[in-house]
């Protein structure tokens, strides 16, 4: 991350400046080591003999790293396309961040599925919250910024029951519930009725509500779910190849824009129904084209598959995001076929065009 940070500053802020500063902490350099034993060579404490230096020779070190510029590049083509912001300067509404782009689970480099769509000052969206969301969240923003984020979450939005979409639901609800006043109308919760059954049984043991209104997504007369009190025009929720009870989303705003979040599913010509005339598309890309029969037996998307599910809804800007953990830090992808599509990285801010 502090790489991406030295190529691309907008879409990569400087994860390590976050958080309430404290006298009792101490920032600690890349590849420090903390000396825990005495030695003849080393006290107590920490060595950073080995930490790169700062500044120009940081830039030049995450230069070298090919898989590191790619990304960085993807980053700042699909930022190129989109209102410009500087690096310390909070991009305008609406705001993507993307909180884990891997799929199955954690990585070094790559979390499992988070994404919110930061809306407004009042309203912001939270879709599929897997594993240490929450964590990927205070990593990006810092805690405070975070908190606010919770606070006016309005929908939080799993598209099915897979561990990885949803892990990290029951601690961003935790924490809403902890930093909103009493009054405030609660997140609406949209999953499959296993997931609110799993969420009601925990809040059981918690000992509280961590909700009080939830609308599962296979109301077969009500595909279609209006957000009271928001500048969610309505949610979408279209059936995809993926698992039972499997869905991508298509969310309209009250000015117009429409939002396409594929989920995990095989190439869905319903989606690409339900999002015609979107602006902007989220499309997993688990694998690459070389793992075609094995996408199709696990029902994912491979890389070009995906590229052209985005190409007929014919977005402003399209990402691929869900990459399989096979790849340590970014799939192999043709430039040359797929230029224009962006490579969605953990930690990834875009601020999208308001209009």
């Amino acid at each position: 991350q502090a790489m991406l940070h030295q190529l691309c500053p907008p879409c990569f802020p400087a994860t390590w400046e976050h958080g309430r500063s404290t006298d009792t902490v101490e920032i600690i350099k890349n590849n420090a080591k903390f000396i825990l034993q005495s030695t003849k060579k080393h006290t107590l404490g920490v060595d950073e003999q080995d930490c790169p230096p700062s500044g120009l020779a940081d830039i030049e070190e995450a230069q070298k790293d090919g898989a590191t510029a790619i990304a960085a590049a993807s980053a700042t083509e699909a930022a190129s396309r989109l209102p410009r912001f500087a690096a310390d300067e909070k991009p305008e509404y609406p705001v993507l961040y993307l909180l884990g782009t891997g799929s199955a689970c954690p990585s070094k480099y790559r979390n499992a599925s988070g994404i919110v769509l930061d809306l407004s000052p009042d309203e912001s969206v939270f879709l599929d919250t897997g594993e240490d969301s929450l964590g990927q969240l205070i990593r990006t923003v810092g805690v405070d910024e975070a908190e606010k984020l919770v606070a006016r979450m309005s929908v939080l939005w799993i598209s099915h029951i897979h561990a990885d979409h949803h892990l990290g639901a029951l601690r961003i609800l935790e924490l809403r519930r902890a930093v909103c006043d009493r009054g405030k109308r609660p997140p609406l919760v949209c999953g499959p009725p296993s997931l609110l059954r799993f969420i009601t049984q925990y809040a059981k043991v918690a000992g509280a509500p961590l909700f009080e209104l939830c609308t599962p997504l296979n109301i077969v007369d009500e595909p279609r779910i209006l957000v009271p009190e928001s500048d969610v025009e309505y949610l979408d929720n279209v059936p995809v190849e993926h698992c039972y009870q499997a869905y991508g989303l298509v969310l309209e705003h009250r000015k117009g824009w429409k939002f396409v979040y594929s989920g995990d599913t095989r190439p869905c010509d319903a989606l690409v129904k339900a999002g015609k005339g979107a602006k902007y598309v989220l499309h997993e890309a688990t694998m690459d084209d070389e793992l075609l029969q094995e996408a199709i037996a696990k029902r994912h998307s491979t890389i070009s598959e995906a590229v052209h599910v985005i190409e007929q809804i014919n977005p402003a800007i399209g990402i691929l995001t869900h990459f399989s953990q096979r790849y340590p830090k970014v799939p192999l992808i043709d430039d040359r076929k797929h230029k224009g599509i962006a490579i969605g990285f953990d930690t990834m801010r875009l601020s999208l065009d308001r209009d």
